[in-house]
């Protein structure tokens, strides 16, 4: 049996005109924010999970500050110190608006790190987790979804992504 640990919509940087802390220079409602990101991998760490997977809008917006990217990065490092592999997919908001833009996913995908697995394009990726291998589906946001066939769009990307799969393997879409 693997174990999932499933999370998704920190949005980290949403600050809804709360204070700044003096302390760290972050607004308070980002303390709250990270505060529970930190109990729910104090979670990953205590039930043991074999896979920690995070499905989108890790940011408010695509262009967030040095400061939540650096909090997002400890807490990215926290679970890949646990040798829980970390498997995370952009979502809306993480997605720039503007199609040749950059995406803080982009740079976190360069840093090739071992069991962390940042992804911004339609994929299918292998994970070995300490009991089994799972292979994941990934179909991040797409920003083209003003595409008038954008349904049929995403139904090809899909049937493509599902010929790599192997049957005998546990699979997330």
């Amino acid at each position: 049996m693997i174990r999932i640990l499933h999370t998704s919509d920190w949005h980290l940087g949403s600050e809804l005109g709360t204070k700044t802390n003096l302390d760290t220079g972050l607004n308070l409602r980002v303390h709250d924010f990270l505060n529970a990101i930190d109990l729910v991998i104090d979670r990953a760490i205590a039930d043991n999970v074999d896979l920690f997977l995070f499905v989108g809008d890790t940011f408010k917006n695509s262009s967030p500050s040095l400061v939540l990217q650096r909090e997002f990065v400890k807490r990215m490092k926290r679970i890949h110190d646990e040798r829980i592999p970390f498997f995370a997919i952009s979502g809306t908001h993480d997605v720039p608006k503007v199609k040749l833009r950059t995406q803080a996913f982009e740079l976190y995908e360069t840093f090739s790190l071992s069991n962390v697995y940042m992804v911004s394009k339609p994929s299918v990726t292998k994970i070995n987790t300490k009991n089994g291998m799972v292979q994941i589906v990934a179909l991040p946001h797409l920003f083209e979804s003003h595409h008038e066939n954008f349904e049929q769009v995403l139904v090809s990307v899909l049937e493509q992504l599902v010929k790599h799969l192997q049957p005998d393997l546990p699979s997330i879409l």
